[in-house]
């Protein structure tokens, strides 16, 4: 038991990634940058990537005339390290599901259509 209760008073941030340390639910401000950390052990850290993500995104609209096109999209994006907190507290971790994907669909849409 002692053992799990130290190994539980660090944690390990990996390369290209943040840190959001929450206290009994409640995300701080502060992140964790990459290395070794001492953490309460009733503190949880929620890792953020925060390295270049490729999304690809297929996605069907409708041009003036009605016709139907799929079009196929890479998008390059990243989280910014200092907000990393703000997409765990306001979005979680599915910050592309919730995002990123809808927010290229609609320009995608609105793109073709003209407006």
């Amino acid at each position: 038991m002692a053992v799990g209760v130290a190994l539980s008073g660090f944690t390990i941030v990996s390369a290209g990634h943040t840190g959001v340390v929450s206290t009994f639910g409640q995300v701080s401000e502060t992140v964790l940058q990459e290395g070794f950390h001492f953490k309460a052990p009733w503190q949880k850290v929620t890792e953020m990537d925060n390295r270049i993500v490729k999304l690809k995104v297929s996605t069907a609209a409708f041009i003036l005339d009605l016709q139907t096109v799929t079009v196929n999209l890479a998008v390059n994006y990243r989280v910014a390290p200092s907000k990393s907190f703000s997409i765990v507290k306001n979005v979680g971790t599915k910050d592309e599901d919730v995002l990123i994907t809808p927010a290229v669909n609609e320009v995608m849409k609105a793109k073709a259509t003209g407006t």
